[in-house]
């Protein structure tokens, strides 16, 4: 669920969101007005148009088995991600690969333990922490 605003500017991540297995994402103006109906974890953020747009996948539209196992996950997925903002990219990719051995369906952990090899492979090139963002083959 996003704002029509954000149509225009999220429409490009749809493709990429559907291959990393996510079945529902909401943005930060949105999440605070159903933070209370229903379970969610922070997945990162995009930038369009000068503009950043905090996601959040909504967990409750996966079996029940798969998302306990998403919530179980979620703390290692959140340090990760906090390592990689940091540009820890080598206790932040061990950190995703730890996510993965709990929750192997897990695309978006998938792509970010891609990006952190990627950030370690070339140090000559800007970092960006971007979910989505940069030349990461992941598939």
């Amino acid at each position: 669920f996003i704002l029509s605003t954000e149509l225009d500017a999220l429409c490009k991540y749809k493709e990429d969101l559907s291959r990393s297995g996510v079945r529902m994402v909401v943005t930060d103006t949105v999440v605070h007005d159903i933070s209370e109906q229903y379970t969610y974890r922070y997945i990162g953020y995009v930038e369009e148009n000068e503009m950043v747009f905090k996601l959040y996948e909504i967990l409750d539209v996966y079996t029940e088995k798969e998302r306990r196992i998403r919530l179980s996950a979620n703390e290692k997925f959140q340090q990760a991600l906090e390592l990689f903002y940091q540009d820890d990219f080598y206790l932040a990719r061990n950190v995703f690969t730890d996510v993965l051995k709990e929750c192997p369906e897990d695309g978006l952990a998938k792509w970010y333990m891609f990006a952190c090899e990627y950030h370690l492979n070339h140090p000559e090139i800007e970092h960006s922490y971007g979910l989505f963002d940069g030349n990461i083959n992941w598939q």
